[in-house]
């Protein structure tokens, strides 16, 4: 007799046939899942707000540190192998056409004929507290004679002709190429005559061995050879200021303008043997100011900060203008012994939340440092006190509502963004030991 199967009962089957999930289940679990989206993203989203705020902070704090580090640099190397021959480059007032190389509608500030001016920092101020100054530093690199040489028989009695000099030791180390010419300045020091006065800057691409009389000769570049033809009457001299690359005249300025309001601090070696070619320094700056450190008694101190204009803040009754500057005397340009720089930095990005809900009160709490109304006013070169108005020559950076630099109009300080400021005071240390001189 076989054994038979038994048929579950109906129930039975039912609740095998019901196993699994079922649509009520699956909207439940859907609904976890938003819930624990959103919550990952909001949590996302905050961490990365502030981390944003953060490394802006950061950003902008190297920046200002880097923009001290390289424009201090550069300042504080002005006048370095030509400030010994201050007495000398005095006396260039023209160029070889006979014009006033101080007028500057005749001579650019930042052209070639003015760079035999001894002054070793030249500041252009940007007109108003929103716009940025801009400076040139000029410093010599020559390695072995640092001082004016006499020019000698043959005299060139013909423009742009072989210039010699009397160096008994030699001139130059190493010997100037094509392609790594020394850049000079040749004066015709003349009492009387059609060059008085008479100064060019020259490229040197070839220099022989002194011979036995100590006497060197020296080939000009065509591109800068003089064009007058030098007499005994003086007599013209040569000063060398050191290879190309090593004698710079650099220009510091910043790109914050329209339409790109960029913020980049850049700069332009002035005396470059190619094509000018400028070069970002670092980002983010949006204000630039410099200014002189004057010393009104001659007690060897610095009394006065003064803007580059002519508002006689001083009060000693002089123009300390690009133009004013440039006609100054040699005792005057001595009494110049420092310069300071000020900034302004702003973060790499605005708070993005801010700018898109700015009525949220809860984001504005969250950061107050960045909106107008909430933050201290900024000044530059400020005393103790931020309220002394007495501060001299202070700048107070002008600060409002905007969303983003194209929209800040003449607000260096806008909503939405953060901000550093950074000073440093840089002493022109060769032109203070050229005015010690005998």
């Amino acid at each position: 007799m076989t054994a038979s199967r038994r048929t579950p009962p109906l129930a039975a089957r039912a609740r095998r046939r019901m196993q699994g999930v079922g649509l009520v289940e699956t909207m439940v679990g859907i609904l976890i899942g938003m819930i624990v989206i959103l919550v990952v993203y909001n949590i996302l989203s905050v961490s990365e707000n502030y981390r944003r705020a953060t490394v802006g902070a950061s950003d902008a704090q190297i920046n200002g540190l880097l923009t001290q580090l390289v424009a201090g640099r550069d300042a504080g190397n002005g006048g370095a192998g030509f400030t010994v021959s201050g007495d000398d480059l005095d006396n260039c007032k023209f160029n070889e056409a006979g014009q006033d190389i101080r007028n500057p509608a005749v001579t650019p500030w930042d052209a070639l004929d003015a760079a035999v001016r001894p002054i070793p920092l030249l500041i252009k101020e940007g007109g108003n507290a929103w716009t940025s100054d801009s400076f040139i530093s000029m410093f010599g690199g020559g390695s072995h004679v640092m001082w004016p040489v006499d020019l000698t028989v043959p005299f060139p009695a013909i423009a742009g002709a072989l210039i010699t000099v009397q160096s008994p030791n030699g001139f130059t180390v190493p010997t100037p190429t094509i392609t790594t010419p020394y850049w000079g300045v040749i004066m015709s020091n003349e009492s009387a005559g059609p060059n008085v006065g008479r100064c060019k800057m020259i490229k040197v691409v070839a220099a022989t061995v002194a011979d036995a009389a100590g006497k060197v000769g020296l080939t000009q570049d065509a591109s800068t050879a003089t064009s007058n033809a030098y007499t005994a009457n003086g007599p013209a001299r040569f000063l060398n200021l050191g290879p190309a690359g090593q004698a710079t005249r650099i220009l510091y300025e910043v790109d914050y303008k329209a339409p790109t309001y960029r913020g980049v601090l850049q700069t332009t070696d002035l005396l470059t043997t190619n094509a000018l070619v400028t070069n970002p320094v670092t980002q983010n700056i949006v204000l630039m100011k410099v200014q002189y450190g004057v010393d009104t008694n001659a007690d060897g101190f610095v009394d006065c900060w003064t803007a580059a204009n002519n508002s006689n803040t001083c009060g000693d009754g002089k123009d300390y203008s690009v133009d004013g500057v440039r006609n100054m005397l040699l005792a005057d340009l001595n009494r110049i012994l420092a310069v300071r720089i000020g900034v302004v930095v702003r973060s790499d990005e605005p708070d993005l939340r801010l700018l898109t809900n700015p009525g949220d009160q809860t984001l504005k709490d969250e950061a107050k440092g960045i909106l107008q109304a909430t933050r201290p006013q900024p000044y530059l070169f400020n005393c103790s006190a931020d309220t002394n108005a007495a501060c001299q020559s202070r700048v107070k950076v002008p600060m409002g509502n905007g969303g983003g630099a194209a929209n800040c109009g003449n607000n260096v300080i806008c909503d939405y963004w953060r901000y550093r400021t950074y000073e440093t005071v840089v002493p022109l240390r060769n032109a203070i030991f050229s005015a010690t001189l005998p």
